[in-house]
């Protein structure tokens, strides 16, 4: 979480690239299967 609000962007394609690099990070860089990352802004309409 903290990662994610050092954002400066609040781009989906960033913020999903971010939540990947530190998933990635936390497996050493080699995860068991594939990684899938979905970033969605839910608000009141």
């Amino acid at each position: 979480m903290k990662a994610l609000q050092r954002l400066e962007s609040a781009h989906p394609q960033e913020i999903a690239n971010r939540i990947l690099k530190q998933a990635c990070a936390l497996l050493e860089g080699r995860p068991r299967d594939d990684l899938t990352v979905v970033v969605a802004l839910i608000g009141e309409g």
